[in-house]
C-alpha cells in the first residue's frame, strides 16, 4: 500500500515597496492553515526573477516528496510552469534567438524548479496580487468574513476530502 503524499499550500509573492525596492516571499502551510515555514527578503532584480526565487525557495523548504498547490500572483511564473517548461527542458532550456541558441531568460532558477517538480506534485493557480494581499490586511476585510486563503484552505481540505483534483496541474 502506497502512503499518500503530505499536502501543502505554496503562496508565493512579490511586491515593489515604497522604496522601489523588490521584494519575494514565500509561504508554506499545510492545507489546514498551520504554517510550516515562511520567507520573504528582497533583491535587486525584476519581479519576475523575484517571483521564481519564490518558487524555488518554496519547494526546496519541503522535506521530502509531497502533494503541493501553489498560487501564484506572478502570470510569467505560472505560464512557464503550464507552458514553458516541458519545452524548455527537451531544448536544455535553449531557445531560439533570431537563429542563435541562447539560454531562456532565468534559465538557472527554472532548472531548479524542473529538478523540484521531479520530486513534489504541483498543482499551480494564479490568484491576483490584489487577492493575496487581502488575507494579510485584516483592515480591508470586514470581520465576519473569512480572509481569502482561508477559503481557499476549506476547499482545499474539502477536495482531499472528496478525493477529487484540485488545481490544473503544471
Amino acid at each position: 500500500m502506497v502512503a499518500a503524499l503530505p499536502e501543502f499550500l505554496l503562496v508565493c509573492e512579490t511586491r515593489l515597496d515604497e522604496e522601489d525596492r523588490h521584494h519575494w516571499r514565500f509561504s508554506l502551510e499545510t492545507i489546514l492553515g498551520q504554517s510550516v515555514v515562511e520567507a520573504s527578503d528582497h533583491e535587486p532584480c525584476d519581479l519576475n526573477r523575484l517571483a521564481l526565487w519564490s518558487v524555488v525557495r518554496g519547494l526546496e523548504a519541503l522535506d521530502g516528496p509531497s502533494c503541493v498547490t501553489m498560487m501564484c500572483s506572478n502570470r510569467y511564473v505560472i505560464h512557464g510552469l503550464r507552458n514553458g517548461l516541458s519545452g524548455w527542458r527537451e531544448t536544455r532550456f535553449n531557445w531560439d534567438h533570431f537563429g542563435r541558441m541562447v539560454s531562456i531568460p532565468n534559465a538557472d532558477l527554472w532548472r531548479r524548479i524542473d529538478r523540484a517538480l521531479d520530486i513534489h506534485q504541483v498543482s499551480t493557480c494564479w490568484l491576483s496580487a490584489a487577492f493575496l494581499s487581502q488575507g494579510r490586511n485584516s483592515a480591508r476585510m470586514p470581520e465576519s468574513r473569512p480572509a481569502p486563503l482561508d477559503r481557499i484552505r476549506k476547499w482545499l481540505a474539502g477536495q482531499a476530502v472528496a478525493d477529487t483534483p484540485t488545481f490544473a496541474v503544471a
